[in-house]
């Protein structure tokens, strides 16, 4: 079966919104209809990996509140991944990333003047298959919550290319900062292979700190490097591999071009677009 019918729409990474409702008077005495709140993740995402980083995974957490709320914290948990990852589950956060933190969650995430936020969340070694809720709870008033499902799928073929999960993203306002997953696909008769992921489009694009920074599996305790314009990976028994980019600070909008090549004959290689977005308000 085709990945992308599988994942329902991964690449894209279209995923429910669910409603935050609360009372909205309770914070600066103003009524709002309709949500305060939407929660986006990816719907699913096969586990990979081998040795010391067997079914891992990775998703991408994204926050969109009222601009009203900008300024404001929230706390962004998973119990059940945490759970299906036997503990070892990292928060990484974009603005600048400076370490991991290992817990069921991340608390005093700030949102933007726009009202959003991003985290992306790394776990294995060993996480098993199945449903997992990712929540985000305001820690302001009126302190509501909300839901969304994230899937982790057993390893398996799939279909090859590379990808960028979420395919753009709106930069955060603060520090212009933003986070995805570069998702790597090629056939399992490359397995164990070394592959070339770079974007060197982004880089430019993003010119204060570190510019970019990767970060592979192993439960987002492997730094790859910072301020380079490429990584090295290393494809698992079914030719897949990922990395979570983090574009650092004063990065402008744009699209760059992600390119995925294989280091030996062939020297397949495969591209992919990444658009980021000048700041604003989903609501």
């Amino acid at each position: 079966m085709d990945r992308r019918s599988i994942l329902g729409g991964l690449i894209v990474m279209v995923g429910s919104l669910f409603t935050l409702t609360g009372t909205a008077a309770a914070h600066g005495q103003k009524n709002h209809e309709g949500p305060i709140c939407q929660l986006k993740t990816l719907p699913a995402f096969v586990d990979q990996g081998e040795f010391t980083e067997h079914s891992s995974i990775a998703d991408i957490v994204e926050v969109h509140c009222n601009a009203e709320y900008g300024g404001t914290s929230v706390k962004i948990s998973s119990q059940q991944l945490y759970n299906r990852c036997k503990g070892d589950l990292y928060w990484l956060t974009p603005s600048p990333y400076k370490n991991t933190e290992k817990s069921a969650s991340i608390g005093k995430v700030v949102l933007d003047d726009a009202g959003n936020a991003v985290v992306a969340v790394e776990g294995g070694p060993g996480c098993t298959e199945g449903e997992s809720i990712i929540s985000v709870h305001m820690e302001q008033s009126p302190g509501s919550t909300v839901m969304e499902a994230f899937t982790v799928l057993s390893p398996r073929d799939t279909k090859p290319g590379v990808f960028a999960l979420p395919s753009w993203q709106v930069e955060d306002s603060i520090d212009s900062s933003v986070a995805l997953i570069v998702q790597v696909e090629f056939p399992s008769k490359y397995a164990e292979d070394e592959v070339n992921v770079s974007d060197e489009q982004l880089y430019t694009q993003c010119q204060v700190g570190k510019r970019l920074t990767w970060i592979g599996p192993d439960g987002g305790a492997k730094l790859f490097k910072q301020e380079v314009e490429s990584v090295k990976l290393k494809l698992d028994d079914n030719g897949n591999a990922f990395v979570v980019l983090f574009g650092e600070e004063s990065c402008f909008s744009g699209e760059s071009t992600i390119e995925a090549s294989l280091e030996s004959a062939p020297y397949k290689t495969y591209t992919t677009q990444f658009t980021v977005k000048s700041p604003r308000s989903f609501f």
